[in-house]
């Protein structure tokens, strides 16, 4: 959006070329695929975005906890390739990462844990 016409912002078009940050978008690593443990590689699929999750969690439970709360599936619009990916054809954004949330009456989200699929072995 920061070089479509209309809503151009000329600080960054002019310095940051779309193509550039494209190229650095696709480069960027969260963390050293070395300093995960292989067990906790096979616990967590989401190792690799885990530190952006735990701080986007952190942020979440710093929130003034009210007395009444509601827990939800909630979809995270996804239609990359992903093995978690999953369809709740309910839902308004059906394909996606599906999403456990516990949020406020006005949508204030307090606590969320994405779905990794069945931890049953049988």
């Amino acid at each position: 959006m920061y070089w479509s016409k209309a809503l151009r912002i000329t600080a960054i078009t002019d310095r940051f070329t779309r193509d550039r940050f494209f190229r650095l978008r696709g480069s960027i690593k969260v963390l050293i695929d070395d300093d995960v443990p292989e067990d906790l590689r096979k616990r967590d699929k989401f190792w690799k975005v885990r530190p952006f999750l735990d701080r986007i969690l952190q942020g979440c439970k710093s929130q003034n906890r009210p007395e009444c709360a509601s827990i939800d599936k909630q979809m995270i619009p996804f239609t990359g390739a992903c093995p978690y990916r999953q369809y709740l054809p309910m839902k308004p954004n059906p394909v996606g990462i599906k999403n456990f949330v516990c949020a406020t009456a006005d949508g204030t989200v307090l606590d969320f844990d994405l779905y990794q699929g069945s931890r049953c072995t049988a």
